[in-house]
């Protein structure tokens, strides 16, 4: 018998945003194992992502320097 797992991603009110499967393999155990890897995995890649700019200090010094 060969096991998958699926990770379902939900919201506050149950609506589903997204799903993660795991490979197959030969118990449940592993299967869990997998999906739940393959789900460190993505949170890792997504921590690496660039993380959006604060210009705000630029943008201060640029209204002081216009007067504005």
């Amino acid at each position: 018998m060969r096991y998958q797992m699926v990770l379902k991603i939900l919201d506050e009110e149950g609506t589903e945003l997204g799903a993660l499967a795991g490979d197959e393999t030969g118990s449940a155990q592993s299967a869990a194992k997998n999906v739940l890897h393959k789900h460190s995995e993505l949170r890792d890649d997504a921590g690496r992502l660039k993380k959006p700019v604060d210009l705000s200090d630029e943008l201060k010094g640029a209204a002081r320097r216009f007067g504005a």
